[in-house]
């Protein structure tokens, strides 16, 4: 009786040690928040959030006809040269679920991920300070 226990309980184990693994695991994506004219640096590499040159997605609490969108001017310097690219956010741009790639230095990415504030119906803001959200990977 005591070894078809110990059977027991040495199967259990094993079947609990082979559940512990079968589970994949991913590492959290860490956001950063680059504000209007800050930038961040990724090695030799420096991206400059210039500002939102246009705003036109759809507020919330509003429907509208299409879902519009933001375009923001970055400026990306490297050692060969500086250059200015237009990103643009919306539902048929760029989004947390639809992330571009702005540049890559040793095997790591600079990713856009999306711009906030997102507009809302009846905010009496007369100046937004935009952030640039970006993925460091």
């Amino acid at each position: 009786m005591k070894q078809c226990l110990l059977f027991i309980a040495l199967i259990m184990s094993f079947l609990t040690i082979q559940a512990q693994d079968s589970i994949p695991m991913t590492s959290p994506r860490i956001v950063t928040k680059i504000k209007t004219g800050e930038s961040v640096k990724l090695n030799d590499i420096t991206v400059t959030f210039i500002k939102v040159t246009e705003d036109s997605r759809c507020p919330i609490g509003v429907q509208c006809i299409t879902s519009g969108k933001a375009t923001a001017l970055i400026q990306i310097e490297t050692p060969k040269g500086s250059q200015e690219e237009k990103l643009y956010f919306g539902i048929d741009h760029i989004t947390p679920q639809t992330t571009k790639q702005i540049i890559t230095s040793q095997d790591r990415h600079i990713i856009a991920y999306d711009l906030e504030p997102y507009p809302v119906a009846d905010s009496s803001l007369t100046t937004v300070k935009y952030s640039l959200l970006v993925l460091i990977e």
